[in-house]
């Protein structure tokens, strides 16, 4: 096995030649095949990191919908009469403001 000073060595060599055809074509090589690699291991991180997703989502499939515990609604009645009462108000607003800006005439009269 090469220690990592002689690859680097021979890298650093090839780098300094890469004005040369033999050095260009080792270069380009190299850079080909970290292209491929990359794009491999792109591909594999995304096919693995669907089939972890379609897993979680399955999983919650297959549990009860009730077996989590009783869950706590998100407003009770006054919260929600509280919120209507509300839009109520704006759209009363909203009718008056409306009602009371008027006609604007015509500029190209």
């Amino acid at each position: 096995m090469m220690k990592f000073s002689d690859i680097t060595r021979r890298l650093s060599d090839r780098y300094a030649g890469r004005f040369e055809p033999e050095g260009l074509r080792t270069l380009a090589s190299l850079y080909w095949r970290t292209l491929l690699g990359a794009a491999a291991l792109a591909v594999v991180l995304s096919l693995l990191y669907g089939m972890w997703d379609l897993f979680n989502v399955l999983e919650s499939l297959s549990t009860a919908p009730g077996a989590s515990g009783a869950s706590k609604p998100a407003l009770t009645r006054a919260q929600l009469d509280a919120v209507v009462q509300g839009f109520e108000v704006r759209q009363k607003h909203f009718d008056e403001l409306s009602g009371s800006a008027g006609t604007v005439p015509d500029p190209s009269r």
